[in-house]
């Protein structure tokens, strides 16, 4: 698995160091640029595309800050010691 903007040629030198298809996951980023990019390209109209935006945005940041956020925190506080 690989956290990556999607492009080609990435895939292709993955594909080339571990020898197998990865799974490729698009950073936070990306994934909102091809949600608003699809989003155009689906909304009869800009205020449904707005809407539907809002309704699909509002679920991503509820899931960032639930499971990504946790988990980076957890990940990189554990290593650290507080010194008081």
């Amino acid at each position: 698995m690989a956290i990556t903007d999607g492009a080609q040629v990435i895939r292709q030198h993955l594909y080339a160091v571990f020898g197998a298809t990865l799974v490729i996951l698009l950073d936070w980023y990306h994934l909102g640029k091809k949600v608003r990019d699809l989003m155009s390209m689906i909304a009869r109209n800009n205020d449904e595309k707005i809407l539907h935006l809002k309704f699909v945005f509002y679920h991503l940041a509820a899931w960032r800050n639930l499971y990504g956020f946790t988990l980076w925190k957890r990940k990189f506080s554990q290593g650290t010691k507080k010194t008081s």
